[in-house]
């Protein structure tokens, strides 16, 4: 079992990877967007957007359950 400091730097690794991974969508959303857009709906578009979407999805939930 944890203690509540490492309780605390796990919450804090957590975060600034988030952080990390947030900065790197929204860096890279005008290049995905232009490429993207153009594109009709496939199997390829949409695991892409599954990959995309899937993680920031699964981070948010981590944060709020806690």
């Amino acid at each position: 079992m944890l203690s509540n400091h490492g309780i605390r730097r796990r919450l804090y690794i957590d975060i600034s990877f988030i952080a990390v991974y947030v900065y790197y969508v929204l860096t890279t959303l005008d290049e995905e967007v232009a490429v993207m857009v153009s594109q009709r709906w496939s199997r390829g578009r949409i695991i892409f957007t599954f990959i995309r979407c899937g993680p920031c999805l699964s981070m948010t939930l981590h944060l709020i359950s806690g």
